[in-house]
C-alpha cells in the first residue's frame, strides 16, 4: 500500500470509494482492496465489491514482478476462451468509473 500513494491520483475514486475484490482461483485467496481517501486492504471478499479481478497465483506474481501486464492479460483472448485475468463488474451503474480506476 505504501507504493500506492504515488499513485492514488489516478486510481481514487472522484467520490466516495471502490471495493475491488481480488481473487485467486488456484488458492482460493481472497482480499479487497478499498481505494479512497484512506486506501486499505481487507482479506477476503466484501459483500458489497464493486468489481472482482480474477486469476491464479503465478499470474499475480508474474504482473507484480512486472513480467506481465495484468490488462493486457485480461485482453488476450477470444471471447469462447478463459483469460488469464477476469474481470467483473458488480455494480453496473458504476461501470465508467470503474473502468476508469
Amino acid at each position: 500500500m505504501e507504493d500506492a500513494e504515488f499513485y492514488m491520483d489516478l486510481i481514487k475514486p472522484t467520490e466516495g470509494e471502490m471495493k475491488i475484490c481480488v481473487e485467486l482461483t488456484d488458492t482460493g485467496e481472497t482480499a479487497t482492496l478499498i481505494l479512497g481517501d484512506k486506501p486499505k486492504v481487507i482479506e477476503g471478499r466484501v459483500e458489497d465489491a464493486d468489481r472482482k479481478i480474477s486469476m491464479k497465483n503465478q499470474v499475480l506474481t508474474n504482473v507484480l514482478m512486472q513480467k506481465a501486464d495484468a490488462f493486457a492479460l485480461a485482453a488476450r483472448a477470444r471471447m469462447d476462451e478463459k483469460r488469464p485475468v477476469e474481470f467483473e463488474i458488480f455494480k453496473k451503474e458504476h461501470t465508467k468509473e470503474i473502468s476508469e480506476v
